[in-house]
């Protein structure tokens, strides 16, 4: 795991030395945060890296990958205007995504350090909690995510709201994946952990229902599920 970790360093190194802004993400963020440690006192293992960027620095993300000697493999266009560039380097599949999913965030590094150029907890969260098909571990990370969030649970529960205040797909996906992922997988948690998890999804249930809802979300909910919520990526 040691060399998985130098090559997203050397490859955030890249990014950031061509004004990219990028930042860890995925299962070797969390492995990396050490929520797994926390939540269930075991590793989290994982194979490959995942890095976010800002829609907006895609092609000159693509060509700092390229001038690292990273070889792409697929491109495929996400349902939300994000895009997805799978490279080869080293033998390492590099996923490398802009606006993943629904967050359409703009990217913030916080500081110095392999951990500080990890994603927020709240990034890290919408992403996982949004999965249609989320796998084994998927739920694992997203009880840990929420683990971690209930050190602070009003802070980060505040900033989800204000979030799914502006996208009614997200705000119901969330609600829905809290159900799903979350309370209904609490007994995986350590014991110690499950209190902290359930304050959290209580204090994030009760920010998206009381969050104000933009004009856009209120036009979007009188739809309700006549559109789809999510779709299928398409290649």
């Amino acid at each position: 795991m040691r060399e998985l970790s130098q090559i997203a360093t050397d490859i955030l190194d890249t990014l950031h030395s061509g004004g990219v802004h990028a930042t860890l993400f995925g299962g070797l963020a969390i492995q990396e945060l050490g929520l797994w440690d926390s939540a269930f006192g075991r590793f989290r293992s994982t194979r490959d890296v995942d890095v976010i960027v800002n829609m907006t620095d895609v092609r000159r993300g693509n060509g700092m990958m390229t001038t690292l000697g990273a070889m792409p493999q697929a491109s495929t266009w996400l349902t939300t205007d994000g895009r997805l560039v799978r490279y080869d380097y080293r033998g390492i599949e590099i996923d490398l995504f802009s606006n993943p999913l629904r967050l359409n965030q703009t990217i913030h590094v916080p500081g110095d350090g392999f951990a500080g150029r990890c994603a927020t907890l709240t990034t890290l969260f919408l992403s996982k909690i949004q999965l249609t098909r989320p796998n084994e571990a998927d739920v694992l990370d997203g009880l840990s995510i929420m683990s971690a969030i209930g050190e602070d649970p009003l802070g980060y529960a505040s900033e989800i709201g204000y979030l799914c205040g502006s996208d009614w797909c997200l705000f119901r996906a969330t609600m829905f994946g809290l159900r799903r992922n979350i309370l209904a997988n609490l007994e995986f948690l350590r014991e110690e952990r499950r209190n902290a998890a359930a304050r959290a999804a209580t204090a994030i249930r009760r920010s998206l229902r009381s969050a104000p809802k933009s004009i856009g979300w209120r036009l979007r909910s009188r739809i309700g599920t006549l559109l789809p919520v999510s779709a299928e990526t398409s290649t």
